[in-house]
């Protein structure tokens, strides 16, 4: 049975490839240098989950959507270059945009609108080649 690993420590992500997980899923985009070279030679299916604050644990964060759509583009961007330039195919990365972790504002419209254009967003040719993840609640 093939095992997922949460975990945005690299100490976890290290001891979860030792072990031969299958799929490792950093909700910060692996952002650490010193555990590229490790994800590099494993085969491990390498998810990044789009968070809005960036450290910590995912939680759900009130948010503004325009905000997010514009962060989400510019993570993505900036993780695959640092993590394809470590070694790491991008036939092993799997994109996340956080779905749900993000509800809008009072005031604003329907969250699964929001959703669905970040659905398009992803679908765009930027990347559309990439593997996506998504959270169906």
């Amino acid at each position: 049975m093939p095992l997922s690993v949460n975990s945005f420590q690299p100490a976890t992500q290290r001891f979860a490839l030792s072990c031969g997980a299958a799929y490792l899923n950093d909700i910060q985009g692996f952002p650490d240098p010193a555990v590229h070279a490790a994800l590099a030679s494993s085969a491990c299916q390498l998810i990044m989950m789009h968070s809005v604050q960036r450290t910590g644990p995912a939680t759900r964060v009130i948010t503004d959507p325009e905000m997010v759509m514009d962060s989400i583009g510019r993570f993505f961007s900036a993780r695959l270059a640092v993590l394809q330039a470590a070694g790491i195919s991008r036939d092993r990365l799997i994109l996340d945009p956080g779905l749900g972790y993000f509800p809008p504002l009072p005031r604003e419209c329907h969250r699964r609108e929001h959703d669905i254009r970040l659905l398009a967003i992803l679908a765009s040719d930027h990347v559309n080649s990439y593997k996506i993840a998504v959270r169906v609640r």
